[in-house]
């Protein structure tokens, strides 16, 4: 097994499965059409002139969020979450639509990924590249000092990512480590402009934004906690592969990038539910169940210091 072709490998068993690891001519007759599809409701608004930026892995070409920061004057801080809007490039009942709605999510093997939507979009036409600009759906949030989600706004606007960064300089950066050394061994951004000292040093309101949303996730993260949120790490690894061929395997490393994101997207998705849930609009969600003997764990937590609530909420 291990001389056989990976890739060869993977597409049979997702076949097996019963994707579709191929395009049918009718996707991709609509991906030609990309960019052409007129908007539909309200103006969007103009924001390409905010600094904008991501932080994503070293080698990501699917951008599929961005992330701004500023001060309220208030004492609370505003954060805006900005989602590719691949919706706007689908219109419902097209093909691209059914092509994801029969593969449901996007399977990731140790070979090649499968994605649920074409690649041409996903990593093309409305992924947010540095300096592309492309429509997005925005989630502003007010948050207070505490941590608290004060309110949320969510609305489709222009967006123009000024700084494509990755989470192995970031966290190097924000951890006061060897940031050069984490330059030289990533792609800071699509077209190599450089370190992302070199970044800071031709922007500088950039890295005074990257140190106000590490302040900012901080505090949504130790809210959240405190409201009982459960903090579990867990072993995540990825095959390494050269020609098909599996090489190895490499854990994935998180660090205070990915905690500053993973802290930002749970914020948004938890005021996109709330939004939806205020227009009555149904929705997919996972949810976790009241655990059994939960008196028992309320004893267990005593023990260690921590207070639960009598009943699981």
């Amino acid at each position: 097994m291990l001389t056989q072709d990976l890739r060869a490998v993977a597409r049979q068993a997702m076949i097996d499965e019963g994707f579709s690891p191929d395009l049918d001519p009718a996707v991709i007759a609509e991906l030609r059409k990309v960019g052409k599809h007129p908007d539909a409701g309200e103006p969007l608004r103009d924001l390409r002139g905010l600094l904008w930026s991501s932080v994503d892995n070293d080698d990501t070409r699917d951008l599929d969020q961005i992330e701004l920061a500023a001060e309220t004057g208030g004492g609370d801080w505003r954060l805006c979450i900005g989602v590719a809007d691949v919706d706007s490039e689908v219109p419902k009942g097209s093909a691209v639509d059914a092509h994801a709605a029969a593969q449901t999510t996007t399977v990731y093997t140790g070979a090649v990924i499968f994605p649920m939507i074409p690649t041409e979009l996903s990593a093309g036409a409305t992924s947010l590249f540095e300096s592309a600009e492309r429509k997005s759906v925005v989630v502003e949030m007010i948050v207070g000092a505490d941590g608290a989600v004060k309110s949320a706004e969510i609305y489709r606007a222009r967006v123009t990512n000024k700084a494509q960064l990755t989470y192995s300089a970031v966290a190097a950066w924000l951890d006061g480590g060897d940031i050069a050394g984490a330059s030289r061994q990533t792609s800071v951004s699509v077209d190599h402009k450089g370190a992302i000292l070199e970044r800071f040093a031709t922007m500088p309101e950039l890295e005074a934004q990257i140190r106000l949303q590490s302040k900012i996730a901080a505090a949504l993260r130790k809210t959240r906690l405190e409201k009982g949120a459960l903090e579990i790490e867990t072993l995540e690894a990825r095959a390494v592969s050269r020609d098909g061929k599996v090489t190895g395997i490499e854990k994935i490393q998180k660090n205070v990038a990915t905690d500053m994101i993973e802290d930002f997207m749970i914020a948004a998705n938890a005021s996109v539910a709330k939004f939806l849930e205020s227009h009555s609009v149904s929705s997919l969600r996972r949810i976790v169940r009241s655990p059994e003997r939960w008196e028992r764990i309320v004893e267990l937590a005593k023990q260690y210091g921590k207070m639960l609530p009598s009943e699981p909420d």
